[in-house]
């Protein structure tokens, strides 16, 4: 439980919180976009691949880049954010491997790390 809270931490959520606030802000909200989802649905896939990672990955680096093409993909194929909001096709999904990759190794592996001292 301890792993969850610290995956689904502020820190942890808030790059991609602030960038999906900047693009509703720049490009308007969609009106089919539930935009209350993602502030208890971003947290809480951030937990749960930190407890995956936790228990079976190992591996934060790799966690990061499934976390990144979970998202992408709910976000290109469920709700079409890719084409509302950031005006990309494809390339969405090499852009959040690299981004939630990151994440994932710079600031959610020290957060966990400092747990478990």
């Amino acid at each position: 439980m301890k792993i969850f809270i610290a995956g689904s931490s502020l820190p942890a959520v808030f790059v991609t919180l602030s960038y999906l606030g900047y693009y509703f802000d720049k490009a308007g909200r969609p009106a089919d976009v539930p935009i209350e989802m993602f502030a208890l649905g971003v947290p809480f896939l951030f937990g749960l691949f930190a407890e995956l990672n936790e228990r079976y990955i190992k591996n934060f680096t790799l966690t990061g880049i499934l976390l990144g093409l979970t998202l992408s993909f709910i976000g290109r194929f469920a709700l079409g954010l890719n084409r509302k909001l950031f005006g990309l096709t494809y390339e969405v999904h090499i852009y959040a491997i690299v981004l939630y990759a990151l994440i994932f190794t710079f600031i959610v592996k020290p957060i966990i790390m400092m747990l478990k001292k």
